[in-house]
């Protein structure tokens, strides 16, 4: 596949935004648009030199056969010498084989190339609706120091019992690669795949759990290695044996002997002041879990929980509930230096368009708004993972908002 390279120099302080009434303040890194990709709303990941890449769901001006503008890219965003940053498109999605608009988050293996995953694709170039489709595909970007990073395909959904559109992948320290198809599978409840390498051509695939939505969860959307290399993930429905209960649940995925795989629901939501249709996850250092849902806690709009072990038992203590004014819907959250949590909500009371906000655990997790979004040029509804650089910014990016009205990627320093 043929990618296009282009360099936009933004400066990083065109905008910056300050208040008395937040903790923290927001610069814009990166206007999008239709030619660079919009929005750039599937998280971000810095590599080793301290670069930033993401993906954009649409643009890149590359027609795609659902009516979109465009099939997606994925970026790169590097900090120059005068504190700016400098775009660069690194792949640009065609929507035949290769896929159309990139939805997971990004990963890194240990050589430096790139994973991640598509919604789907079109196995017609030719730009026929009628054409065959597939439902999403698993992609390697690999670096090219003479030239454009170089695109190979590593698998490819086909619907149905096969598995659709994945929203989330992992790499483990061998190489192989784990995701989460939200839909597809023996019960069309989803599954947790793994792929590994082979000589030559697709890699194989695995269905290592396919889910009942029943007490073992359905419609999964997270899968993650916590610090120890233990594989969890989040599941939005299921949780009870008589498949009643909507609330979802974080389970664990073990490998056993013969390349089985064994799934532990270790916390079942109920949808109710415990929380439900639980999100992403952290992970800290003793073996406690982290994560955030969707709604459910003491107001109904969500909380940040924790999980904790003892004998064998896992326990949820809510950390913080949202009422509604200090925000609904929590997306990212990721654990910082000393146990502090920052994470961002899509939606608030107060603008609309969302907030950055931070607890502190061991200070009884009072919620501190690092800084709320206006939604016009700072960028709004912050969508996607979040991620800290060494000094304890924090960088993400906005579904609205911005130059264009289709998203910023931004620096928050708390």
């Amino acid at each position: 596949m043929q990618s296009i390279s282009r360099f936009v120099f933004i400066s990083a302080a065109v905008l910056l935004f300050a208040s008395t009434l937040f903790a923290g303040t927001e610069k814009v890194l990166f206007n999008d648009a239709e030619p660079a990709g919009y929005p750039p709303s599937n998280g971000l990941i810095f590599d080793s030199a301290g670069n930033l890449y993401g993906s954009a769901f649409n643009g890149a001006s590359q027609a795609c056969s659902n009516g979109q503008g465009g099939c997606g890219v994925i970026f790169e965003l590097s900090r120059q010498k005068n504190g700016s940053w400098a775009y660069t498109e690194i792949y640009k999605f065609t929507g035949a084989s290769d896929g159309l608009h990139p939805d997971t988050n990004l990963v890194f293996d240990a050589a430096g190339n790139l994973y991640g995953a598509t919604y789907g694709s079109r196995n017609d170039a030719s730009g026929d609706p009628a054409a065959a489709k597939s439902y999403g595909t698993v992609f390697k970007l690999s670096p090219n120091p003479s030239g454009p990073w170089n695109f190979t395909l590593l698998y490819t959904f086909t619907g149905g019992s096969g598995g659709q559109e994945p929203n989330s992948i992992a790499i483990d320290a061998s190489g192989n690669v784990y995701g989460t198809t939200p839909n597809g599978g023996s019960a069309n409840q989803g599954f947790v795949f793994q792929l590994t390498p082979t000589t030559s051509g697709p890699w194989n695939e695995t269905v290592i759990h396919d889910f009942t939505g029943c007490q073992d969860g359905g419609y999964p959307i997270e899968v993650a290695f916590d610090q120890k290399g233990n594989l969890y993930g989040t599941a939005w429905y299921g949780g009870a044996a008589a498949c009643a209960t909507p609330g979802g649940v974080v389970f664990q995925l073990t490998p056993q002997s013969g390349g089985v795989w064994q799934e532990t629901e270790i916390y079942s939501f109920d949808a109710g002041t415990d929380g439900g249709y639980p999100q992403t996850l952290a992970f800290d250092s003793a073996g406690d879990i982290y994560g955030t849902c969707d709604l459910g806690g003491k107001n109904g709009e969500g909380l940040v929980f924790k999980l904790t072990q003892s004998n064998g038992q896992w326990s949820e203590t809510d950390l913080h509930s949202f009422n509604g004014q200090n925000g609904f819907e929590p997306e990212s959250l990721v654990l910082g230096s000393g146990g502090v949590l920052y994470g961002t909500v899509r939606y608030n009371g107060q603008s609309g368009a969302g907030l950055v906000y931070e607890l502190i655990p061991k200070t009884g997790t009072k919620e501190t708004i690092v800084y709320q979004f206006t939604g016009r040029s700072d960028g709004g509804n912050p969508d996607g993972g979040i991620v800290l650089d060494k000094a304890g910014n924090i960088y993400g990016g906005t579904l609205e908002g911005g130059s264009q009205q289709v998203g910023v990627v931004f620096q928050v320093t708390p």
